[in-house]
């Protein structure tokens, strides 16, 4: 749904671009940055641009709405949604983002002491530094409304307090690896590296999932 999303908003489709983020709404929460990016997509096209596809701003957080009206309905609670992320120990606060802090620094003594993290952590923690060197040579090479898409799509799950999980809001970001491809096409070394630590964490992650382990 993202990729469709942003698909069509890439092409000034707004309407099918707003169709497709209610649908991506309708299934993560995450999924109301792409309405945002949506409004700077169309507001890149100046004031005028905006009094013709207005509406499509409120067609695109459609899906949120509606798949809260269901659990009212079903479930009697209409915010089940986020109440769910809460019930992990993910919310939105500072003392969420103190958390990570204290997580991160907790994680970093355990590198340099004498009993070491378990590898997922390592995986986890080092997304985002993945992620920021992504941004970086990314900055310049794709438009900045995209680029502010990418960096909300990390950004905000990181206030939940943890960086657990952190990799598959990294695939949210997929418009950052366009870049990335032409960079390891110029830097072959970086490349081999990158695909041999690619094809390692894989290995992990198919040991854990064969293992019966959780991601976390």
């Amino acid at each position: 749904m993202s990729a469709l999303s942003i698909y069509f908003a890439e092409k000034r489709e707004f309407t099918k671009a707003s169709i497709f983020i209610a649908f991506a709404t309708a299934t993560r929460l995450i999924g109301i940055i792409l309405v945002f990016y949506l409004f700077l997509k169309i507001f890149e096209k100046g004031v005028n641009q905006l009094s013709k596809s207005w509406w499509t701003l409120f067609v695109a957080p459609l899906g949120v709405g509606l798949i809260g009206l269901y659990f009212q309905i079903t479930r009697n609670n209409f915010l089940i949604i986020y109440s769910e992320h809460t019930n992990w120990g993910r919310s939105l606060s500072i003392s969420s983002f103190e958390h990570l802090i204290f997580e991160s620094k907790d994680l970093i003594l355990q590198i340099f002491g004498p009993v070491k993290p378990v590898s997922i952590n390592l995986i986890h923690f080092g997304t985002i530094f993945f992620f920021i060197f992504l941004a970086a040579i990314s900055f310049k090479k794709i438009r900045k409304a995209l680029w502010i898409y990418c960096l909300l799509t990390i950004i905000i799950p990181l206030t939940s307090g943890t960086y657990a999980g952190l990799p598959r809001y990294l695939l949210a970001s997929f418009p950052l690896f366009i870049p990335f491809g032409k960079y390891l096409e110029n830097h072959k070394s970086i490349m081999y590296v990158y695909i041999f630590l690619a094809i390692f964490i894989q290995a992990v992650f198919l040991i854990r999932f064969f293992n019966f382990e959780v991601a976390t």
